[in-house]
């Protein structure tokens, strides 16, 4: 989605206003030219450009945007999956389903318990570093499907939906 901001154009210069909705939300403002076609109201067409100056040496885009590397994405991947993990860790906080979502993520009983201890006064943490062990033996190609799984068969399929769509 992108909107062109026509009303404020100087100097041959406008802003266009991009949106990328994923994960994370980014303004990126592009240095173009636009050419289309204006229909008056008699119903005539006729071309019509709105120009833009290239960018010159005492001019700087705000942004710069690149491909970036194949690490950079990892990266950035890593630290999304993360955030998931994040979110059902504070969304998953009953003892019992903690216990629950450990099970169905194949952890011995006996291994959860350390975990468990750990969410003492109402943290967190105990099941964030849960799920990061988990991800840490579990195959990349299956850590959302797998995740999807066991949060559906604990009866969280809300947030399953929400965080892991359909894989």
């Amino acid at each position: 989605m992108f909107e062109v901001d026509t009303q404020n154009i100087t100097e041959n210069k406008f802003n266009l206003h991009i949106t990328l909705q994923q994960n994370t939300t980014k303004e990126l403002i592009v240095a173009m030219s636009l050419k289309a076609t204006v229909i008056s109201e008699g119903g005539a067409c006729s071309p019509s450009t709105i120009a833009t100056s290239s960018p010159s040496a005492d001019s700087h885009p705000a942004e710069v945007i690149h491909s970036g590397s194949t690490s950079e994405k990892r990266e950035e991947s890593e630290k999304d999956f993360d955030d998931i993990l994040r979110e059902i860790a504070e969304q998953v906080n009953k003892r019992q389903e903690v216990d629950n979502l450990g099970r169905k993520l194949e952890f011995h009983p006996s291994k959860i318990g350390p975990y468990l201890e750990n969410n003492r006064n109402a943290s967190y943490m105990g099941t964030l570093q849960m799920l990061r062990d988990w991800r840490k033996d579990t195959k990349k190609s299956k850590e959302r499907e797998w995740l999807r799984k066991a949060l559906i068969d604990i009866k969280y399929v809300r947030l399953a939906d929400e965080l892991l769509p359909e894989c």
